[in-house]
């Protein structure tokens, strides 16, 4: 079943990306719902194992999928296990990079701090916290002067605009 799962996230990752760089009627003439908000940034898409997030051009998160094994990588609160559709995780519009892993997801801020969400049952989202998931993005590691994050499984590791390398 996990397979089945993970096969179609990244299909619907495929079919999201041609709508964020085509923009026009992919799927039918109602197309227009499908798009997302439109900025000066760039797009991007991640997929994890049972859930994915598109950062749009404008700066916004979004996404859909389901809290595999429980945790709570959608960013949407505890009590949504679920999402079919895209849905906007809070308000904000300065972030700039993603990453996703199966039990976690990790994005950046234009003012260099990270922000991570979902299992911690390893300290893998850097916030210091004791708790063994976080179901909303927290602050996660020090400083203003990160870069890039990436994760897969249960390991993040993120690079400063010095190029250091931290994991």
């Amino acid at each position: 079943m996990k397979r089945h799962s993970k096969w179609a996230a990244v299909i619907l990752g495929v079919i999201l990306l041609f709508v964020l760089i085509l923009g026009s009627n992919v799927f039918s003439s109602h197309a227009k719902n499908w798009k997302l908000p439109t900025g000066t940034g760039r797009a991007a898409v991640a997929i994890g194992n049972n859930h994915g997030v598109i950062l749009a051009s404008d700066g916004s998160l979004w996404t859909w999928g389901e809290t595999g094994d429980g945790w709570h990588v959608l960013g949407l609160g505890s009590n949504v296990r679920t999402q079919a559709c895209l849905r906007r995780i809070g308000l904000e519009t300065n972030w700039v990079n993603i990453a996703v892993g199966g039990s976690l997801t990790l994005a950046l801020k234009s003012d260099g701090t990270i922000w991570a969400w979902g299992a911690n049952y390893h300290g893998q989202l850097g916030d210091g916290s004791m708790a063994s998931d976080q179901a909303t993005p927290v602050r996660s590691v020090p400083g203003t002067d990160w870069k890039q994050v990436a994760t897969s499984g249960v390991h993040t590791v993120a690079l400063k605009r010095d190029g250091t390398l931290w994991s």
